[in-house]
């Protein structure tokens, strides 16, 4: 449902920064799939978790104010 908010420019600020966000968070799976060297395997691990958490916040957000819209 992002593309047809962006296109009558709708929550053009938001959804950017939370298509960013999840773009960060893809562009660390291959470090985790094929990493060889432990300790970077290990970072891109805690950085790939802990920006899947933070995710979850803004993502809750974007839930709960479109559940309030409606009503």
């Amino acid at each position: 449902h992002v593309l047809p908010n962006w296109r009558i420019r709708r929550g053009l600020k938001s959804g950017l920064s939370f298509t960013v966000y999840f773009f960060l968070i893809l562009l660390t799976v291959p470090f985790l799939l094929y990493a060889t060297d432990d300790k970077i395997k290990e970072f891109f691990e805690q950085v790939h978790g802990y920006l899947g958490l933070f995710l979850l916040v803004p993502f809750a957000i974007h839930l709960i104010s479109k559940k309030f819209r409606k009503t």
